[in-house]
């Protein structure tokens, strides 16, 4: 498996049939998506794009004091899902901001049914589960700089 760098309309090719089914392709366009700060990855199997990440320098409502960066648009092809390509595309990205960017927290809003992802990546869930329209019941985590990064 190959991680690379990509832009953010390169994530779309993922991001919408996984992310946002049903809607109209611009629904993929994230704030600050195309921010020169914003970190985009995907994983590249065989020359086929299986899976897409991306890190956006996002203040969190939680914690609206600290310098974050906000996960966005983790999804993997179904055939390729349990195979720990998520996991090992949340390590390089959190590597590349903590080489790069001076922060306090990274943090992600998660659909319930990907919670473990995020757990088993040492990310700590906050407040309670809310509703996003179209996309479901999600959970907010977070991981701060003084815990461990893997």
């Amino acid at each position: 498996m190959i991680i690379k760098k990509i832009t953010a309309k390169e994530t779309y090719v993922i991001r919408h049939p996984i992310l946002r089914k049903g809607l109209p392709l611009e629904s993929c366009k994230f704030e600050n998506d195309n921010n020169p700060n914003s970190i985009h990855l995907c994983a590249i199997e065989k020359d086929k794009l299986i899976a897409i990440i991306s890190a956006l320098p996002n203040k969190c409502p939680n914690f609206p004091e600290k310098k974050a960066y906000q996960i966005r648009g983790v999804a993997v092809l179904e055939e390729y899902r349990g195979k720990g390509v998520a996991s090992t595309l949340m390590k390089e990205i959190e590597r590349i901001i903590k080489e790069k960017y001076s922060i306090d927290l990274i943090w992600l809003n998660s659909r319930i049914k990907a919670s473990k992802l995020y757990l088993k990546n040492n990310y700590k869930p906050y407040g309670e589960v809310f509703e996003v329209k179209y996309s479901g019941v999600h959970q907010s985590f977070y991981k701060s700089q003084d815990l461990k990064f893997n």
